[in-house]
């Protein structure tokens, strides 16, 4: 799978599956922390593609929002937003598969929330972006550098599953992070 065929996946239009098969206008986020929720999703055309996106929270990482497509092989990484985590390091070495604007960032550690992107013939996720480099208003808005973690939180979500083009409707109970 290439760089692009992983960008028109996010770019589907997707919904939220209930435990009966149906598609979700609206959802109600309701968890306690630590946060460790899975969603499933699917593409709303063919209902064919299958989607998972993992919202955990740990002391040591912070908080990770991972977004999966399911394939007959298992899981494959196709985004992941870490916010408040581990320093992040870029692969040192460029190869074609590389998009222009990521070559930029090779072996770059960085030390703020960030963004992954899967790029063809490298581990999971290895090359990511701080937020603020990000090209999607979405991603660029979140903001972690408020005292209202929870508030950053919530529109961290809200802002992820919206680079993901998930058109369910998403309500989160800030009160509970």
């Amino acid at each position: 799978m290439t760089f692009e065929d992983v960008q028109e996946l996010i770019a589907k239009p997707k919904k939220l599956v209930a435990n009966d098969g149906n598609l979700l206008d609206s959802y109600y986020f309701e968890q306690n922390v630590p946060l460790n929720v899975v969603l499933h999703l699917t593409d709303t055309e063919t209902r064919k593609l299958k989607f998972r996106i993992n919202v955990t929270q740990s002391q040591k990482v912070g908080y990770k929002i991972s977004f999966h497509m399911m394939d007959t092989n298992g899981y494959i990484g196709l985004s992941r937003l870490d916010i408040n985590g581990l320093t992040h390091t870029n692969p040192r070495d460029v190869t074609d598969k590389v998009p222009n604007f990521l070559k930029l960032h090779a072996s770059e550690r960085i030390d703020t929330s960030h963004l992954h992107f899967y790029v063809e013939d490298y581990e999971t996720l290895a090359w990511a972006l701080p937020l603020v480099d990000v090209n999607n208003e979405n991603i660029k808005d979140i903001s972690t550098t408020t005292t209202n973690l929870s508030v950053d939180i919530v529109k961290a979500l809200c802002g992820f599953l919206s680079y993901v083009n998930v058109k369910t409707k998403i309500t989160v109970n800030p009160a509970l992070l």
